[in-house]
């Protein structure tokens, strides 16, 4: 996507490059078939609850997301991410959402340039939180993350950060 004008930051483009793998294609038909009817009609009535069945047999029959470019061109710099997401496959019958988590990998890198990270903290001061917790690091003129996911442990710039399965019950 190119040269699409956004208020007050001025133009941008979208580069990406997208792979799923082994997804479930009539759990993904089902579920987008269901959200473009909300999209379609978002009245208070409709739900998510349709899309409900297909994402999860979507889930539980497993898909590999690969991520290789996900860049947005800002007047600015780049934000580059990079993201792989495996998901194994798990027990239809008896599928829940909370299965996936200790079986799950997933790698996530990003890089933000240091004019936007500084735009954004201008914008919102609150932001520079996810700096100063170390969850974004500076690297010359960009600032990184490199976020793992591997059987219910995650680290941040690898450094771990507690989980609270339980509130995902």
């Amino acid at each position: 996507i190119e040269a699409q004008t956004v208020p007050g930051i001025g133009e941008l483009s979208l580069i990406a490059d997208i792979s799923i793998i082994g997804a479930d294609a009539a759990a993904v038909g089902k579920a987008s078939t269901h959200l473009q009817e909300i999209a379609a009609d978002p009245g208070p009535h409709q739900t998510l609850s349709g899309a409900a069945d297909g994402l999860k047999n979507l889930f539980a029959a497993g898909f590999d997301m690969n991520i290789n470019h996900l860049d947005i061109e800002f007047p600015m710099g780049t934000v580059e991410t990079r993201l792989t997401l495996e998901i194994p496959e798990s027990d239809r019958a008896d599928f829940r959402w909370m299965s996936l988590l200790p079986n799950t990998v997933a790698a996530l890198d990003i890089k933000i340039p240091e004019a936007l990270m500084e735009l954004a903290i201008r914008m919102n001061p609150q932001i520079g939180l996810i700096v100063a917790m170390g969850y974004l690091k500076k690297n010359g003129d960009v600032y990184e993350m490199a976020a793992r996911y591997k059987k219910g442990v995650m680290t941040i710039n690898g450094a771990p950060i507690a989980i609270p399965f339980g509130a995902f019950q």
